[in-house]
């Protein structure tokens, strides 16, 4: 892992609303491992809408609301990142340490799920179901001098990904990212059926 360079003023950005439609669909089979999850032709004919409340990943909720969240300048440690770290078997004790993969990890465990329990942001490209398009609130992977960063993914122009990820300018926040260092979009191998809901339903509205 490379080493962090020194402490920097961050610059939060805004919010994404990724709000959307979701239905109800049956449980669909996990795919190995590298091999990329893909919506049939034709959704089936028992779905039904659901509440605006459930139209987000779980882990994705959990992870806008600590948008905010940053490193404490001189000998401080943010609390909070000691517990994202206190998810990975580095068990990090200062914020100082890199904490993107920390910070996936902690948001996946109050989703209900394991995360890679790693600090190290490449270790998301060998875990869950990988997806060939990206949705909203999916883990995006991204290469890095050095190592690797990992986040929630939130959207994207021609030339760049925007994530929602922990330190990124030392705090929870979403930044942009050349679409060049990608490196894999993933969500967990057996989603939960309101998150299996909504996947469903976020590559219907790829295709």
């Amino acid at each position: 892992m490379a080493a962090k360079a020194p402490k920097q003023a961050g610059k939060t950005g805004k919010v994404v609303d990724t709000v959307r439609e979701t239905v109800h669909v049956p449980e669909r089979p996990a795919t190995a491992v590298g091999e990329p999850v893909r919506v049939p032709d034709k959704l089936p004919d028992d779905i039904h809408v659901v509440s605006e409340a459930a139209s987000d990943f779980t882990w994705f909720t959990i992870a806008k609301r600590e948008l905010g969240q940053r490193e404490l300048p001189g000998l401080k440690h943010n609390p909070r990142i000691i517990e994202y770290h206190a998810t990975t078997t580095l068990k990090g004790t200062t914020d100082e340490i890199p904490w993107c993969s920390s910070f996936v990890n902690w948001c996946m465990q109050q989703a209900g799920y394991t995360g890679t329990r790693s600090a190290a942001a490449r270790s998301w490209t060998q875990w869950g179901q990988r997806l060939a398009a990206p949705v909203p609130g999916c883990i995006v992977v991204l290469t890095r001098d050095g190592g690797g960063h990992v986040g929630f993914y939130v959207g994207q122009d021609a030339k760049h990904i925007r994530v929602l990820g922990g330190n990124q300018s030392d705090a929870v926040n979403i930044a942009s990212y050349d679409r060049k260092r990608l490196l894999a979009y993933v969500v967990p191998k057996n989603l939960k059926p309101e998150d299996n809901e909504i996947l469903y339903r976020r590559l219907a509205e790829t295709v």
